[in-house]
């Protein structure tokens, strides 16, 4: 009797277990499905784009004023050129759009901090692909160049919106700011790593368009 007990038991529990696994396996196929559809991430890829397109090469000051706990109101506008800016308020409106677009996101999907940051960036991949006009490419060897440089840009934009969104996953992220930006998400410890990554991939896809020409 003890056996049979034993053995029921055992059962109920890797029944359990195995109703649990698929009931989490299918949250995540829905996640994704809902994921790729979602205007909000399309948004915030596109927005995004902008900040990969405007930034400026690699300047050896960024990485300082980056982590910098005060910066003066030269130092506010120097990281905002260098970002691609013109003045500090659209480089905050910028970031506050973002940050309003990330804690958005994180509200609705439960299953981030479950998806690893290569898992993000193919999810996120196939969303800008099925969202971009597909273009034939010219035969012309002269156009080479141009489709290397904006399949780089593509790429640092998907890592960089995988690498923010990671962001709103950790206690680093959204919220924590400094020097008196408020709302402005790169003064955040993760937010500004990010930041420092894409302006390294940036001045990578600027060098290597110029050695293709």
């Amino acid at each position: 009797m003890k056996k049979t007990l034993s053995s029921f038991t055992l059962l109920c529990l890797l029944l359990s277990s195995c109703q649990k696994d698929f009931s989490n396996h299918l949250e995540n196929i829905q996640s994704i499905s809902s994921l790729k559809s979602d205007k909000e991430v399309i948004e915030l890829l596109i927005l995004n784009k902008i900040l990969v397109s405007k930034m400026q090469d690699k300047k050896e000051n960024t990485s300082i004023l980056l982590k910098k706990t005060n910066l003066t109101f030269f130092e506010k506008q120097q990281l905002s050129n260098i970002l691609g800016f013109d003045t500090i308020k659209d480089c905050e409106s910028f970031f506050e759009k973002q940050s309003t677009l990330l804690i958005s996101i994180k509200k609705r999907y439960s299953s981030l901090p479950k998806w690893t940051k290569i898992e993000l960036q193919n999810i996120l991949n196939e969303i800008e692909n099925e969202n971009t006009n597909i273009v034939k490419k010219s035969l012309r060897m002269s156009n080479k160049c141009d489709d290397r440089f904006k399949n780089c840009s593509k790429l640092s934009n998907i890592i960089y919106t995988a690498e923010v969104i990671g962001c709103t996953t950790t206690a680093i992220g959204i919220g924590v700011v400094t020097g008196g930006w408020g709302g402005v998400f790169f003064q955040s410890i993760c937010g500004a790593t990010a930041l420092e990554h894409l302006q390294a991939m940036r001045t990578e896809c600027q060098l290597d368009y110029s050695d293709c020409k």
